[in-house]
């Protein structure tokens, strides 16, 4: 059996390369099984894709391929800002990140749209 994991830290833009890897293989392997790790039960598919969060030596180890994705922290951090998972006083963040929250978050106050451009690769 083959698996496949979709591996990126949360807002890192996994969810979306997990969903591309199901509907490509989905096409050619119609046994396949996509799920979240935690929620993965073998059974008779010839193929799983798996999506993690956490690195995990074991599974990494039994992976034919590991769909990584990568997103400029500072993304992430105004991301998980924006979902309410994380705000400017928040004791994890360190200075530079919590600048950054605050400047947003005063020119969305100012009535200016509340927009971060996005990180060229």
């Amino acid at each position: 059996m083959r698996i496949i994991l979709a591996a990126g830290t949360q807002r890192s833009g996994s969810t979306w390369a997990f969903n591309v890897a199901r509907l490509i293989l989905s096409n050619q392997d119609t046994s396949l099984k996509a799920t979240w790790i935690d929620d993965y039960v073998p059974g008779g598919e010839t193929s799983a894709l798996l999506k993690i969060h956490s690195p995990d030596d074991q599974w990494s180890e039994k992976a034919a391929t590991v769909l990584t994705c990568h997103r400029d922290l500072r993304d992430i951090i105004v991301s998980l800002h924006d979902r309410g998972w994380v705000n400017k006083e928040d004791k994890m963040l360190r200075l530079p990140q919590q600048k950054l929250l605050e400047k947003r978050t005063s020119i969305g106050q100012r009535g200016q749209p509340s927009i971060y451009p996005m990180r060229k690769l």
